[in-house]
């Protein structure tokens, strides 16, 4: 016969493992199933997009600047200040970088979030029937740093404060350009 204090750590154990199995599966799921975010070194995806003003967004490939495409949604604090701090930083950077805001959430929300924030670039809502799966956004906000050939070069996830967006422009403006 198994006495009461062993019968309670027993009981204990089963306890444990019952509680955590369930978030062990997730983990591992997630990990080995999730998709992953698009790689560094690869190729900017096509972005299907629509402005605020309704028109299709129109990807100009032909212009060499970096860029930067910053994924959020517009109820997020967090998305709401890497998004200023983006815009404050603009002025610095606007002859070798373009910035584009890609809101994962609808029209409406997304107009009133740029109307109130006053944002010096452009904003775009993601069409997200047709958002080609290859950024695979699953944490916001996320920066997608692109070279002046649409390469990723850098990603960034978070919210950082100014003075680090500032030193990540800085490393990504300087980095080498060559191919």
């Amino acid at each position: 016969m198994i006495s009461h204090s062993r019968r309670r750590a027993l009981a204990a154990i089963s306890l444990v493992v019952l509680s955590t199995a369930p978030i062990a599966i997730i983990v591992h799921l997630s990990r080995n199933f999730a998709p992953s975010p698009l790689l560094l070194g690869h190729t900017m995806p096509p972005l299907s997009a629509r402005k605020l003003d309704g028109q299709n967004l129109v990807q100009d490939t032909s212009i060499r600047k970096k860029r930067v495409v910053v994924f959020f949604a517009p109820a997020c604090g967090h998305c709401r200040n890497e998004l200023i701090n983006l815009d404050k930083l603009l002025p610095k950077y606007m002859e070798t970088i373009d910035v584009l805001g890609v809101s994962l959430d609808n029209s409406r929300a997304t107009a009133a979030m740029a109307a109130d924030l006053h944002l010096n670039f452009p904003i775009v809502v993601a069409d997200k029937d047709r958002l080609d799966v290859g950024y695979n956004v699953n944490i916001l906000p996320v920066m997608f740093c692109f070279d002046e050939y649409r390469v990723l070069k850098k990603l960034y996830y978070g919210e950082h404060t100014l003075a680090i967006d500032e030193r990540l422009f800085e490393e990504f403006t300087s980095s080498s350009n060559a191919r």
